[in-house]
């Protein structure tokens, strides 16, 4: 979210001062001139730059984040404008116009959430900043597939400029900066949420968990995350063309887990569960260095996992969820299939095996600034693959049908 700390509204509100702005008369990017049931993408050339009112700026985007959540809201939500819209809510780029400081010129800012929330409710001081009552989401035409945005410079993030100067171990400095830029984008949105989705959790070491979506924009981060930094073992699961296209690609999945069983296809049946479970059952037990001949005679919840986190967005990923931990259990959900879905448990399953079952959103900034050290620091290295923004359009459509593989990013101006 485009939150912000009330300690830091000083500095964020700077005093005025003049400046002459030599900005393009238009610029580019992707407008939905109408919400409808299919995404309907305009992409134009004669969009208008806003000029910023007290304490605004404008800032020329270099990269946006490719996120399924924007292909919903292209397609229609409740809170949102039906016409004129602009999607996307994630990214990098630089402050070009600041009528009210000459010093903000040239900052490499980032954004979160194109939403302001009041940091001091209920919800905001208890960290679920996505129910504050007196959020209110900016004007339609804000969003980030376009070349620049004019918002308040209060919900924006400078960026530290430390992550933008590699190790010393790292060769071709300046390349090597232009390199991690999409790379720190998908630490915004997607990182938090899956730092989030693990401290929800709270896995220890040795722990095994389960990511459902594995592959995709947030479900890859997790198992990162959970590898490198929680020293938990990841069982995987996703699409079985995903895991096919990863190795024709000779991408090294040893990165995001360490067993990978193909996801079940929707509508999940009893005999394809049977079996998903018993290569769960078998996966558990070679990563706790069981004896495989037990596990194949009694196959039981006991032998399961730790901890299961839904990152995937079909509605099959959310069906039988507490078969696939065992007693004591946590299960996380993250993704969300567009449309009607239920998450259903018995209720003695839920009581007499103490399982939990917890919803995860978003992230906050200080999860996402510590998902940009790690990268920075070459503890992860995210999936990123970048597009131009002629091709955003497309790559949205792709993510909305589940037909991507890690963080699209959005390559929008050099």
């Amino acid at each position: 979210m485009l939150d912000h700390d009330d300690d830091h509204d000083d500095e964020r509100n700077p005093p005025r001062s003049p400046q002459l702005s030599t900005l393009p008369s238009h610029h580019s990017g992707y407008i939905t001139r109408q919400v409808s049931n299919e995404l309907n993408l305009e992409h134009c050339t004669d969009l208008e730059i806003r000029p910023p009112g007290p304490g605004e700026v404008v800032v020329k985007l270099l990269y946006s984040g490719i996120c399924r959540t924007d292909g919903c809201f292209a397609l229609g939500e409740p809170d949102l404008p039906q016409s004129n819209l602009i999607v996307g809510h994630e990214s990098l780029g630089t402050i070009v116009l600041s009528p009210w400081d000459l010093t903000l010129l040239h900052t490499t800012v980032v954004t979160r959430f194109l939403v302001s929330t009041c940091n001091t409710c209920h919800y905001c001081i208890r960290h679920l900043p996505e129910s504050c009552p007196h959020r209110t989401t900016y004007p339609a035409l804000t969003g980030t597939m376009q070349e620049y945005i004019t918002v308040p410079y209060q919900h924006l993030r400078p960026l530290p400029p430390a992550y933008m100067t590699p190790p010393r171990t790292m060769a071709a400095a300046t390349d090597r900066r232009r390199d991690m830029a999409p790379l720190y984008v998908s630490a915004l949105c997607s990182g938090a949420a899956a730092l989030k989705s693990l401290r929800t959790a709270a896995p220890q070491p040795g722990d095994v968990v389960v990511v459902s979506g594995v592959l995709g924009a947030i479900g890859h981060l997790v198992g990162m995350i959970a590898k490198k930094v929680y020293g938990v073992q990841v069982i995987g699961v996703d699409l079985g063309w995903k895991w096919e296209w990863l190795h024709k690609e000779k991408i090294s999945w040893e990165e995001v887990c360490d067993a990978f069983i193909p996801a079940c296809e929707c509508p999940l049946d009893q005999l394809s569960h049977d079996r998903f479970l018993r290569q769960l059952d078998r996966a558990c037990a070679k990563l706790r260095k069981e004896d495989d001949l037990t596990v194949t005679t009694t196959s039981t919840p006991a032998g399961r996992a730790d901890s299961v986190i839904v990152c995937a967005s079909s509605a099959a990923a959310f069906q039988r969820l507490e078969d696939l931990v065992r007693d004591g259990g946590s299960i996380v959900v993250v993704g969300a299939p567009r449309g009607p879905c239920m998450v259903q448990v018995p209720l003695r399953s839920l009581l007499d095996r103490q399982l939990r079952i917890q919803g995860s959103l978003m992230g906050t900034w200080e999860e996402s600034l510590q998902v940009m050290q790690w990268i920075h620091d070459g503890i992860i290295t995210p999936y990123v693959h970048v597009v131009d923004l002629a091709d955003a359009g497309r790559q949205l459509s792709d993510c909305v049908d589940c037909k991507t593989f890690g963080k699209g990013i959005i390559h929008i101006s050099a």
